[in-house]
């Protein structure tokens, strides 16, 4: 998973982009907004500060995790 600067078209995605702004893995734009030189600031401005993917990596890195978790308990109630 990479860091990056995003913005929402539908409710479920809104939720997901505040939330990985919270978690400083990305930037939330505004689709209203949103002009070529903000774009280009905020795209600077995340690829410049590391937490931004480190925090998104750490975040990818969980979202693996839980998979494999999802997989094992599958596999679980299979054998019952």
């Amino acid at each position: 998973m990479c860091s990056y600067a995003s913005y929402s078209r539908y409710g479920g995605t809104a939720y997901n982009t505040k939330r990985i702004e919270e978690l400083k893995a990305g930037v939330q734009l505004s689709r209203k907004k949103l002009t070529p030189e903000i774009l280009r600031n905020t795209t600077m401005h995340v690829l410049s500060n590391g937490f931004y993917t480190e925090n998104s990596y750490e975040i990818g890195e969980s979202l693996k995790n839980a998979e494999r978790y999802n997989k094992a308990a599958d596999e679980i109630e299979t054998f019952k």
